[in-house]
């Protein structure tokens, strides 16, 4: 994120440069790049705001989430994901997941080593050895996904940086 951030920075950048040598005049730096009395004088434009959205919270199912698979996928570079699993109104009851990344490693997830700390609208686990390992759950439409985030730990060395959200149907119970 903070690379493409970087990015536009800079073709925005490059784009004032351009407009400015066609039209002969020298650019002005980005005030960022001024000394702090340069910026102080510089006249504060406001913008407008931004037209704010409302946004609608998560549907939940009445009853809570719900989903029964065991199924395993691979694509075409032979990335390969595996799951159990068993969710009643939002209770985790069964976890197993493995995650195989060519040439990277494993990663394993077991309902044993986590806690359950949210049930809805999401949700969610954390691992019990004090880590900042976490597994979110949630469901928008026929689609239900499994995330990790921050789980080194539960992968060979290196893997964990290649490791995707598991999808599943929730109607079925397979693997997308």
């Amino acid at each position: 994120m903070i690379k493409t951030t970087r990015l536009v920075a800079m073709l925005a950048m490059l784009g004032t440069v351009a407009a400015c040598s066609i039209r002969g005049s020298p650019p002005a730096p980005p005030a960022e790049l001024l000394p702090p009395a340069a910026q102080a004088a510089i006249p504060a434009t406001e913008a407008p705001a931004p037209p704010k959205v409302a946004r609608a919270p998560i549907p939940t199912r009445p009853g809570g989430l719900r989903v029964h698979a065991d199924c395993s996928a691979r694509d075409e570079s032979g990335y390969i994901e595996s799951i159990k699993l068993a969710v009643d109104g939002g209770r985790v009851d069964l976890l197993e997941a493995k995650i195989d990344i060519p040439r990277r490693g494993t990663c394993q997830f077991h309902l044993a080593d986590f806690r359950q700390t949210r049930a809805a609208p999401h949700v969610e686990l954390h691992s019990i050895s004090g880590s900042a390992c976490t597994v979110q759950m949630w469901e928008q439409g026929d689609r239900f996904t499994v995330a990790f985030s921050d789980c080194q730990e539960r992968c060979t060395r290196g893997a964990f940086d290649y490791v995707w959200p598991v999808e599943l149907n929730s109607r079925l119970g397979t693997c997308l």
